[in-house]
């Protein structure tokens, strides 16, 4: 029996152990839901065992994997171990603090966006729902611009004006040309 050890975000610094369900492939650094207590959670699969201190009799099992995002990657998953050290917090509260909050939900992906990370990569992405205002689109124009040679950039505004989503849609860019 292959027991998964996963992250859920709870003041306790240890990891849940879970049965994999013969319908459920979930592997390391895919979310997954899971029944805590007496209501269904996300966690993230941190590491696979042949067995567990628990009884396996009394082993819950992983509910489903969500697979609505890309598997989290093993070096982003050991920066989270970092991360937890060096903070003093248990690792299911910084994994899950890390994701944005629509990972973090029991709701899908909304099927537009979904659909739209399909078409575009063939497989499920990380894509902003949001639509720019026209002085980021110039603003992210003007990064792509310099692209092949140093040049820095500087945004001001207001905190929640956006200028991550600028930064974010310029590294986009990058990605897409390969870089």
């Amino acid at each position: 029996m292959t027991v998964l050890r996963v992250a859920l975000d709870v003041p306790l610094a240890t990891l849940f152990d879970y049965a994999r369900a013969p319908q459920v492939d979930a592997r390391i650094g895919d979310r997954v839901v899971v029944p805590f207590s007496t209501r269904s959670r996300v966690g993230v699969v941190i590491e696979e065992a042949g067995s567990s201190a628990i009884d396996a009799a009394k082993l819950r099992a992983v509910t489903r994997t969500l697979g609505d995002a890309p598997r989290l990657t093993g070096p982003w998953l050991e920066f989270m171990r970092f991360l937890a050290g060096y903070y003093q917090r248990p690792l299911g509260e910084t994994v899950m603090g890390a994701l944005p909050p629509r990972l973090r939900s029991l709701k899908p992906l909304p099927a537009k966006v979904r659909d739209a990370a399909l078409a575009a990569h063939g497989s499920p992405q990380f894509v902003s729902s949001h639509a720019l205002t026209e002085a980021q689109a110039q603003t992210v124009d003007r990064l792509a611009s310099a692209a092949g040679r140093y040049a820095a950039f500087l945004l001001h505004g207001v905190t929640g004006s956006g200028k991550t989503e600028v930064y974010l849609r310029a590294i986009a860019r990058v990605l897409e040309r390969g870089g």
